[in-house]
């Protein structure tokens, strides 16, 4: 059972807590470009891959996290998320 850590809460496509040092203008620039792809895909956000694409054309690299956190997006909402893998992280905790 995966647990919901994180999730983007600033009403746009990303929380910038979740990604590593990156310029406020990269940032806003991808949100733009993710709120334009909505708007031109009938009110629909963007799939993964182009949320990927994105991500990689504005050279923003998602924090590492550790080996028990995935991020995962939601392209019915736009919110970037983190999942927790409890079982693996007792696991490689040695709980």
């Amino acid at each position: 059972n995966w647990k919901v850590l994180k999730k983007s809460t600033t009403g746009t496509v990303i929380g910038s807590a979740y990604y590593s040092a990156v310029s406020r203008i990269s940032i806003s620039n991808f949100e733009h470009q993710m709120r334009l792809q909505k708007e031109l895909n009938g009110g629909r956000w963007p799939k993964y891959k182009d949320y990927v694409a994105n991500l990689k054309k504005f050279r923003i690299d998602l924090a590492k996290l550790p080996p028990w956190q995935y991020y995962a997006y939601d392209d019915r909402t736009g919110q970037l998320f983190v999942l927790e893998d409890p079982v693996k992280r007792a696991k490689l905790e040695g709980d």
